[in-house]
C-alpha cells in the first residue's frame, strides 16, 4: 500500500480510528483473567464434576468406596445405580455450570440402586434419602445406559375411540 492510500487501519480515517484497536500487536489486551475453572479441570469426585459427566444423563454408575469410611462399613464395597439428584439441585448445577465455576463443592450424593440383592431395604431408603459423602469415593465407572429417565413428563394418555376389530371365525373340526 502507497503511503498516499487511505485505508483499513489509516489513523486519519474515521474507520481506521475506530477499528484500530482490533489490528496487531496495539491491540488492547483484557489484562482481568478468569477464575473460573474448566470442567476437564475439575476434581476427581467434586459434585459438579460427577453431575456434569454423570448425574445429568442419568448414566448407570457402579462406586467403589475407600475403605474404613462411613460409607463403606454402612453400604459395602461396590454399589451400582444412578446417581439422583433433585430438581433444584438439578438447575442450579446447571446455572453454576454455564456460568463459570469458582468454587467446587464437596457433599452428600443421593443415589438410586439397580442391583439390590447386597443391600437391605433400609440401606437402598438411606441411599436415596441421605446418600454418601464424594469424598468416600475410590474409583468409578459409568456407562451410558439409561435405565429409566429420573424425572418423566407425566401426561394423561387417552384414545379417543376404542379400536374395533372384526375377524371371521371358522370352526374347523380335525380328524384323528
Amino acid at each position: 500500500m502507497k503511503p498516499t492510500e487511505m485505508g483499513k487501519g489509516d489513523r486519519k480515517t474515521k474507520k481506521g480510528k475506530r477499528s484500530r484497536g482490533s489490528y496487531g500487536k496495539s491491540r488492547l489486551q483484557n489484562k482481568r483473567k478468569s477464575n473460573f475453572i474448566k470442567l476437564e479441570n475439575l476434581r476427581k469426585w467434586s459434585k459438579e464434576r460427577l453431575y456434569a459427566e454423570i448425574g445429568k444423563y442419568d448414566f448407570t454408575v457402579s462406586i467403589i468406596f475407600k475403605k474404613n469410611t462411613f460409607s463403606f462399613q454402612n453400604y459395602g464395597q461396590l454399589i451400582t445405580g444412578a446417581l439422583y439428584f433433585t430438581i433444584n439441585e438439578r438447575k442450579q448445577l446447571d446455572i453454576k455450570i454455564n456460568s463459570g465455576i469458582k468454587t467446587e463443592t464437596d457433599g452428600n450424593i443421593l443415589f438410586t440402586t439397580f442391583l439390590r440383592e447386597k443391600l437391605t431395604k433400609d440401606q437402598i431408603k438411606k441411599l436415596k434419602v441421605i446418600g454418601f459423602e464424594s469424598n468416600d469415593i475410590c474409583s468409578l465407572d459409568y456407562y451410558a445406559y439409561k435405565r429409566n429417565p429420573t424425572y418423566l413428563k407425566k401426561k394423561n394418555k387417552k384414545i379417543e375411540e376404542p379400536l374395533k376389530i372384526n375377524m371371521n371365525v371358522r370352526k374347523v373340526t380335525s380328524k384323528f
